[in-house]
């Protein structure tokens, strides 16, 4: 127990080799949770390297996830779990690290791990954001795709949603309710001209800029239908798609033919939290209700913008249309 706990101390309250030990220890049970069965317990050679600066912490971060997200297959966990450890390693240590304490693994799977150290894991989510609260589920993105970078992109109206304030506006109460949440990035502004042409502009600009990348397209299940609906997930450039199951909203059904992985992730405690949504804020504001009311709903950074920018008091319902 005590070691266990050890590896969740900041790094100078722990003895080196009390860390160390516990370190390789915990990434070998890691390793044979899901069937990598090391030739023998990892090498303190690994230690310098793995204990360098913040390495640890960002490890077992990343492996915690592995182990709760419920989105993946063992398999994949499995080739996770190798992509974390490899990729806290040196580029020439990789390979001969591999061949040495997995030799189970044969010469496809060795590739396809030295593939998957070498790739980045980003997202991206688009909406409207009119505002962004807490329903917005971004940290449960990051955590259950096991993701590097979420970004987030406020899009201009669309047609299943009434005209939003201005971009500049949403596009800064992103940037203010994400700020403490590590890995997320929100869009920039020279994005701006490139939204007004589409979304999936934007989103090709994106992906342009960043090879060796993995792309986890991020949705709400309310917004899954029209992707389907219209075509979206049929010219898809994405790598897989991850649907949130929203509050009050059906799960899903998933097309019968999919090109690309499609991921469910059903966020708990549904039944019992309060209403969560973009319309449920602007109504509230525009009834002239004090936005201290919003408390866990909007971020305080959030709540402070809008009330110093006299938003939404005069917004009414666009007839037949709800925001997110």
């Amino acid at each position: 127990m005590t070691e266990q706990h050890t590896l969740f101390e900041p790094l100078e309250k722990v003895e080196p080799e009390i860390f160390s030990k516990s370190l390789r220890e915990w990434l070998t049970n890691s390793f044979l949770k899901y069937g990598l069965r090391p030739k023998s317990a990892l090498s303190e050679s690994l230690v310098p390297f793995l204990a360098a600066n913040t390495i640890p912490l960002l490890l077992i971060e990343e492996v915690n996830r592995i182990h709760e997200s419920t989105i993946f297959s063992e398999e994949k966990k499995q080739n996770l779990l190798l992509r974390a450890f490899l990729r806290r390693l040196p580029d020439d240590m990789r390979k001969p690290i591999l061949s040495d304490f997995f030799p189970q693994l044969n010469a496809s799977d060795v590739n396809e791990a030295l593939q998957s150290a070498r790739t980045l894991r980003k997202g991206y989510l688009s909406g409207v954001f009119n505002p962004i609260h807490s329903g917005h589920p971004i940290k449960e993105a990051i955590e259950s795709a096991v993701l590097d970078e979420l970004i987030v992109i406020p899009t201009p109206a669309t047609s299943h949603n009434e005209v939003p304030i201005e971009w500049k506006h949403r596009l800064e109460m992103a940037k203010l309710a994400t700020k403490a949440i590590p890995g997320v990035k929100v869009i920039g502004e020279e994005y701006e001209a490139l939204l007004q042409q589409g979304t999936g502009k934007a989103i090709e600009k994106l992906q342009q800029e960043s090879k060796d990348t993995h792309w986890t397209h991020v949705m709400g299940s309310d917004s899954f239908p029209r992707s389907i609906e219209k075509g979206f997930l049929e010219v898809s450039s994405s790598n897989e798609i991850l649907v949130m199951e929203r509050q009050g909203v059906e799960a899903p059904a998933m097309p019968k033919n999919q090109r690309i992985p499609i991921r469910l992730l059903q966020l708990p405690g549904k039944e019992t939290q309060i209403e969560r949504s973009s319309t449920f804020i602007r109504k509230h504001l525009a009834q002239g209700k004090p936005i201290t009311e919003l408390k866990g709903i909007v971020t305080p950074e959030v709540a402070e913008y809008i009330n110093s920018n006299q938003l939404y008091l005069d917004w009414t319902t666009a007839a037949g249309r709800t925001g997110n």
